[in-house]
């Protein structure tokens, strides 16, 4: 059994336990002395991007939405179901599916080491038949027409469609109801034998509790099957072209106001963890400064009624793609859009020093307050880990930023044939 590794922040006072065991699972804990809530995590870097991967040489095509599927199987037992269990220990228990991992996850005040020995139980032990397949079928086919008439979830999804042309980011993670009727059991098995082992996996403790004792806990927690699963999968996101798939998507529904996305596809490279943290960051804290409620775009197309209260703006990063997102509701569309590239294409002389040290100051104070909250350091840990970054380095990270690296960031980057415009309009 591997060693235990102690790291402490001095800054935010925080103590962070690593321990490797000898599976190759990865195990950190997070203590929080006089805290009554407890979490456990257990993750694996498989989300609904890959579909294409390939092992020992030998090449697999799984059908869209079947990381998303497998979850939702995962929780079924031919015994005793996952979520009563639980519940008769007081736990809340629940998971989730995004583009790059699957999560399961419990918190409790009490009973923490039978939960935990319960949540690395039933993960370990997919229960899959033809008949529970099949069932499963027609509950997430309701789930995705569910969301398909969500003009919110339409509009963002739309305009990743649009925007990549291979990267599987462009796909929905549930899938379609035409692909989810194609997974097997087969399909099924093959892909948890594939992305559920050790290597793969990770395991996140945040609470009062001993650090030996965790770390012995998840330990003896792991079964056979688990230890004895030694399969790297690599997955294949294809090679994506510089330019958008497509330049504008619009969609009608039964909405109030038009809601929007103006997506602008960025240059991705690789980098390691605190260089891939750092370039995050940048943009982040640019997107502020040009477009937060303090800017001169805001203020100023606030109060011609171009943009209103709903506004918003993101940066996301992953394996093959990289993109800026902003948007919201408006009956001007076109002009939200022209403000936007406006201030894209010339966004140096609004990077002032005064929005920076401000913009800095109120990511620091926020991201010190947040550790008053074991759902925010937890949930934000595991984030923070599937991109390959550490939680813990962030204010470093922010503290080595400047006003020279936002400008660098901003002014090289293209818009020619790099944005999309996703609209949801009404009937």
């Amino acid at each position: 059994m591997g060693q235990i590794i102690k790291t402490y922040n001095e800054v935010i006072d925080e103590t962070l336990y690593f321990k490797e065991l000898e599976s190759g699972l990865k195990v950190y804990f997070i203590p929080k002395a006089g805290y009554t809530k407890k979490y456990g995590f257990f993750a694996t870097r498989y989300g609904s991007m890959e579909n294409d991967f390939e092992v020992d040489g030998k090449k697999f095509s799984m059908p869209l939405g079947i990381a998303h599927f497998l979850e939702h199987k995962i929780f079924e037992s031919e015994e005793e179901g996952t979520f009563e269990k639980f519940s008769k220990l007081g736990a809340n228990v629940n998971a989730y599916t995004n583009f790059i991992s699957t999560c399961y996850l419990f918190n409790t005040v009490e009973n923490f080491d039978e939960c935990m020995e319960n949540l690395m139980d039933f993960v370990q032990k997919p229960y899959l038949t033809e008949e529970n397949v099949e069932k499963e079928k027609g509950i997430i086919a309701q789930e995705i027409k569910m969301y398909d008439d969500n003009p919110g979830w339409r509009v963002y999804f739309n305009l990743l469609s649009s925007m990549y042309d291979v990267n599987p980011i462009k796909y929905d993670i549930a899938g379609t109801v035409e692909s989810i009727n194609k997974i097997t059991v087969d399909d099924l098995n093959n892909c948890y034998d594939n992305f559920y082992n050790p290597q793969n996996m990770m395991v996140l403790v945040v609470g009062d509790l001993d650090a030996e004792e965790v770390f012995e806990l998840v330990e003896k927690s792991q079964g056979e099957r688990f230890l004895n699963n030694k399969k790297k999968p690599v997955a294949d996101y294809g090679m994506e072209p510089a330019d958008v798939s497509k330049e504008l998507v619009t969609e009608k529904m039964m909405v109030a106001t038009p809601q929007f996305y103006v997506g602008i596809k960025d240059d991705y490279t690789k980098l390691g963890q605190r260089e891939d943290l750092k370039y995050r960051l940048v943009r982040k804290i640019g997107l502020d400064i040009l477009f937060g409620r303090a800017s001169e775009f805001y203020k100023e197309n606030y109060e011609e009624g171009i943009i209103n209260g709903t506004f918003s703006f993101d940066y996301s990063r992953g394996t093959g793609h990289s993109y800026f997102i902003l948007g919201g509701e408006s009956d001007r569309v076109e002009e939200a859009k022209g403000a936007i590239l406006k201030v894209m294409e010339n966004p140096v002389d609004l990077i002032k020093e005064e929005s920076f040290d401000r913009i800095v100051k109120k990511m620091k104070g926020r991201f010190l307050s947040s550790f008053n909250s074991l759902d925010y350091v937890s949930s934000n840990f595991i984030s923070y880990y599937m991109n390959g970054n550490n939680l813990l380095d962030y204010l470093d990270v922010v503290d080595s930023i400047t006003t020279e690296d936002i400008v660098d960031a901003f002014k090289n980057t293209k818009t020619e044939k790099r944005v999309v415009l996703s609209v949801i309009d009404k009937m």
